[in-house]
């Protein structure tokens, strides 16, 4: 079954003297959420996605088991760039957020930004036919298994430790997660080489910064696939390396695996384990990352800006 890891969850309970909800618990152990089995639709169950009614239990002291708290999916919320599920508990009406993230959650949530029932997925990788740079020429991503060697941007031939599959089912694809199609030339300098389709968490290098795909889009060269072009399941690969690098997909430099968002929801996660006994840490790379359209620098903003928007902005 897929899961979800998290890198903490913080709980917030509604304040009847001031209004709002303000920030109840934190915890930083981390964790997973199995994919819920028990919706209104327990054919969704084990699709990497989370939808409305699905609900699970949380155990938030793992020393002592009898405590739980039951908690059912609402909806998403983004923070700071970062979409988050959102669940309730089903029992006290505290909200809990579970970030896959590095940073703190406020102290405050504003109900407001939920949207409520939004299907939430936890996916990023390539799409399949994307073609990888590597020392015998380009190959398609999935033709590549552990121990074949990659091309980094700087010209270093490093070993595959592991390709990452998940099957993804085309009812994730909402607004802000659908995959991203990167058109040809769109990044600038001809690149990429060929249309590239990744996931929307999936980072591009541009600037000398990693840029979430999604932070991309302008509506005309960078776009969401639309939910209908969609297959009804179709597979996405990412490419474990040693170290997280900076690879080259249709010739256009984009980052390997990085294991803050762990592992587990592959389908191959097995696999995995049979490789390498456990799963290991690896640090991303010493870059910004930009995680959101509003945080885009003006020289990246104007780089991925159409032609005939960027003449209109200048003639204004």
């Amino acid at each position: 079954m897929s899961n979800f890891t998290y890198t903490s969850y913080t709980s917030y309970r509604e304040d009847f003297f001031f209004g709002g909800f303000t920030q109840f618990q934190f915890n930083a152990t981390g964790g997973t959420i199995d994919d819920p089995v028990n919706g209104i639709l327990p054919r969704l169950a084990a699709d990497d996605t989370f939808q409305l009614t699905e609900s699970f239990t949380l155990y938030p002291d793992p020393l002592d088991p009898s405590i739980s708290v039951d908690l059912t999916y609402v909806g998403t919320i983004e923070v700071g760039g970062e979409l988050m599920p959102v669940f309730e508990s089903i029992y006290y009406g505290d909200l809990y957020l579970f970030s896959q993230g590095s940073e703190r959650l406020p102290s405050t949530l504003n109900e407001a930004a939920i949207v409520d029932g939004d299907e939430f997925s936890f996916a990023h990788c390539f799409a399949e036919g994307t073609l990888i740079a590597t020392p015998d020429g380009e190959v398609e991503v999935e033709s590549l298994a552990a121990g074949d060697l990659v091309l980094t941007a700087d010209g270093r031939a490093v070993p595959v430790q592991w390709i990452g599959v998940q099957t993804l089912r085309r009812g994730f694809a909402h607004e802000g997660r659908a995959p991203i199609r990167i058109a040809r030339g769109a990044l600038g300098e001809g690149l990429p080489r060929r249309d590239l389709v990744v996931t929307a968490d999936h980072g591009m290098i541009l600037g000398g910064m990693i840029v979430n795909a999604g932070a991309l889009v302008n509506g005309t060269s960078i776009t969401a696939v639309p939910r209908a072009m969609l297959p009804p399941h179709y597979r996405v690969r990412h490419i474990e390396t040693e170290a997280h690098e900076v690879l080259l997909a249709e010739g256009a430099p984009t980052e390997s695996f990085v294991s803050y968002v762990g592992r587990v929801a592959y389908d191959n996660f097995g696999d995995y384990l049979a490789l390498h006994g456990a799963e290991r840490v690896i640090p991303e790379m010493t870059l910004p990352r930009i995680t959101a359209a509003r945080l885009l620098t003006p020289t990246l903003r104007a780089r991925v800006l159409p032609a005939d928007t960027a003449d209109a902005k200048r003639a204004a």
